[in-house]
This record gives structure tokens, C-alpha cells and sequence, in this order.
């Protein structure tokens, strides 16, 4: 077992923060995501959790995340293709994700477009989980009413017997989206609340970038 992440000391964190790359106007911000990713993991935060909002009829709805990969500059994210989560992304074609790295003292805020990935990419990612996670996908109904949890459970008892080793399959409901950032924001905490906001936005040739006031 993977022993759970140790809060820096001190000295830990300021370390961290040294190596904490300064946005610039020529940095690519999606190398620079991934180096503050890699920092955050290192500092013992959960480095992949981020706080993913959308929008629809109802209006906007948010919910915690994991954000599993980064390929050719996407941001990809798993779920059931029945959930509000998923209508949401598949009826607006837009999603915000918010990345909060205590240790680093930093957030990271995402805007972009989203398309559902393709079978190939859905089949490697869901052969990649545990076993009891692929089952978990395959039996529930996310974000619809059931009677009870524990029929959820027994549900999943009789479904692990039935399968005995075979492999699970990719259910058709499920399976991810990538996130195509057009927007991103690096927020560094400052001293007396003046906050260090870094704005890169995609225009036609690359990235605008800018300083926001806090």
C-alpha cells in the first residue's frame, strides 16, 4: 500500500515554492500546467483533483473531478455519458476547472471547448482501472434515483460472481471527454492579498498573455 501523502515542513514548502516556475509572457501555458501538476504531487497535494463546473437548462452545477491525463494539449475526464455532468458538457460544448495546490500556494483556472473522446481512447483508459472501479461504472446509474445502497451492493456481489476472472468491458454508457483549454490562469497567493493573477488566452498563432490585479 502506498503510504498517504506527509505535509511539508517548512523548509519542504519553501523549496517547493523556489521551484515554482514564474509564468511569463513566452512560457507555453500547458507546459507550465504540467510542471506546477508535478510540483503539486510532489508537495502532497492531490494534484489531479479539480473542481469542474458546467452549465444547462438549469443553470451551472459543479463537482469534483479527477483529471486523469493531458494528450496533445486536451484535458481528458471520465464519467457516465447519463449524468447531468455529461449532458452538461455534450448540450454547452464549453466546462471551467478549477486546480487549488495548497502546497505550492497556487490555483490553476481552466476555460475551454470539449468533445467526447473516441472508443479507442475510452477502452484504454477504462482497461487501465482497478477492477473494482470498472465494475462501479458498469453498475451505476449515476445521478439517478435508487432504492437503496445496499441493492446497489448486492448488485455488484452478483455481477463479481457471474464474471468469475473474465475481463469487463467498457460499458457503452461511459467513457471521457477532453477539455481543450482556450483560457488559463495561474494564481499565485501574495502577501496583504495582493494576489499574482497570470492570464494566457489562445488566440489565431499562440497565446496572449497578461497580468490581472487581484
Amino acid at each position: 500500500m502506498t503510504p498517504p501523502p506527509q505535509p511539508q515542513t517548512p523548509d519542504g514548502k519553501a523549496e517547493l515554492l523556489e521551484r515554482r516556475s514564474e509564468p511569463t509572457p513566452d512560457a507555453d501555458p500547458l507546459v507550465l500546467f504540467s510542471a506546477w501538476y508535478t510540483l503539486a504531487r510532489a508537495g502532497g497535494d492531490r494534484a489531479d483533483a479539480a473542481a469542474l463546473a458546467t452549465v444547462g437548462e438549469r443553470g451551472p452545477s459543479v463537482r469534483m473531478v479527477l483529471v486523469k491525463s493531458c494528450v496533445h494539449g486536451q484535458l481528458r475526464v471520465f464519467t457516465n455519458y447519463r449524468s447531468r455532468k455529461a449532458r452538461e458538457l455534450e448540450g454547452s460544448g464549453r466546462a471551467a476547472l478549477v486546480f487549488h495546490w495548497p502546497s505550492l500556494e497556487a490555483q490553476v483556472r481552466i476555460e475551454g471547448n470539449v468533445e467526447r473522446l473516441g472508443a479507442e481512447a475510452s477502452d484504454d483508459y477504462f482497461a487501465s482501472r482497478p477492477r473494482g472501479s470498472q465494475l462501479g461504472a458498469v453498475l451505476s446509474p449515476q445521478s439517478q434515483e435508487i432504492e437503496s445502497y445496499e441493492q446497489l451492493e448486492r448488485q455488484r456481489r452478483a455481477l463479481l460472481s457471474s464474471l468469475g476472472n473474465r475481463s469487463i468491458e467498457r460499458p457503452a454508457h461511459w467513457g471521457g471527454y477532453g477539455i481543450t483549454p482556450d483560457r488559463i490562469e495561474f494564481w499565485c497567493e501574495g502577501e496583504a492579498r495582493l494576489h499574482r493573477r497570470y492570464e494566457y488566452e489562445r488566440r489565431e498563432g499562440g497565446w496572449k498573455f497578461r497580468l490581472l490585479a487581484p
